[in-house]
């Protein structure tokens, strides 16, 4: 009987499992070497990106470091010291880069962080906070900060501002008349200080602010003399030269002493910023902070000086524009 032989053919469906083996360990092997270049490209990175952020943390230190040497020159005398157009300082390179420094008055907006204040100045301006967030998203970064003192630079603080301290202290009612009456009478000294007053009466008016300084045994925030017959940089005195007009608006005087105690002279809070300026003069990068001025407040062991914040500005940004950061 015939013994039946096996086939020598391989089964067409092994041929396609193994196919399917070399196929899928093919994908595996590739996969596994895409991994390997992504991860070595995302290390390149990250170490470039560290190395970008060392470079700009030393240029900071050095770019801060070099304007508080500038304003230990200047003994607090920073408004009397720059020009009208902020202008401070510039340090010029062997290249022909340069970079100028300028320097604004950033203490006419108010408050947002109130953690550090207690009593009715802490109530007062979260009570401005309130009224200045209903205004525009837009506007409100241009009327709070969230760094600096509470007091308030009434020589740069916008009619916004002004009105959100009045409605704090006196209420909605009689807010718009006061903040109305403040924002007149400041601007009335600014015009005596360009000359359209004589400067008998602002020399009697300066006289009668320190004499009430002398009576009261207080002396108004950003007061006294500073080598322009009495005045400062602002025009001002004293901040009682403008608030003599809420006497005439009948305010109480209780309600007077809390502006008095809200509103300075001439502020202690600026915004920096350093521009770094190719040779043709375009702006190649710009970057800039808060700072805090105090007279007879130094700490050896703060790295920051009197800098509260710094960071890197947008380059179509314009100067001190980052007020609330």
């Amino acid at each position: 009987m015939p013994r039946s032989r096996k086939s020598s053919r391989t089964d067409p469906s092994r041929r396609g499992f193994a196919m399917v083996l070399v196929v899928l360990l093919t994908l595996v092997v590739g996969l596994g070497i895409a991994i390997l270049f992504q991860r070595h490209g995302v290390a390149s990175l990250a170490a470039r990106r560290q190395a970008d952020d060392y470079i700009a943390r030393h240029a900071g230190l050095g770019m801060r470091e070099l304007i508080s040497r500038w304003l230990s020159t200047v003994r607090g005398k920073v408004a009397d010291s720059i020009e009208g157009d902020g202008f401070a300082f510039t340090l010029e390179f062997s290249d022909g880069q340069r970079i100028d420094v300028y320097m604004r008055d950033a203490q006419g907006t108010s408050l947002a962080d109130t953690s550090a204040l207690t009593g009715r100045r802490r109530e007062i301006v979260e009570l401005m906070k309130f009224y200045l967030e209903q205004t525009p998203l837009e506007d409100q970064q241009h009327l709070l900060r969230r760094h600096g003192p509470s007091e308030i630079c009434i020589a740069s603080a916008p009619p916004e501002v002004l009105l959100a301290l009045a409605q704090a202290i006196v209420g909605p009612e009689r807010a718009e008349d006061v903040a109305e009456a403040l924002s007149e009478r400041r601007d009335e000294r600014f015009d005596r200080r360009e000359g359209t007053d004589s400067g008998s009466n602002i020399a009697a008016e300066s006289a009668a602010a320190e004499a009430i300084e002398r009576a009261t045994g207080r002396a108004s925030p950003g007061g006294g003399a500073n080598g322009r017959g009495g005045m400062n940089s602002h025009g001002l005195a004293s901040v009682d030269q403008v608030l003599r007009v809420l006497s005439e608006e009948n305010v109480d005087p209780g309600k007077i002493a809390e502006f008095r105690a809200m509103l300075v002279a001439a502020p202690t809070l600026w915004f920096v910023t350093a521009e770094l300026k190719g040779v043709g003069g375009k702006v190649v990068d710009r970057a800039g902070g808060l700072i805090e001025l105090e007279a007879g407040r130094t700490d050896p062991f703060n790295q920051n000086g009197p800098f509260l914040t710094w960071e890197t500005l947008p380059l179509d940004e314009g100067l001190g524009a980052s007020v609330s950061r």
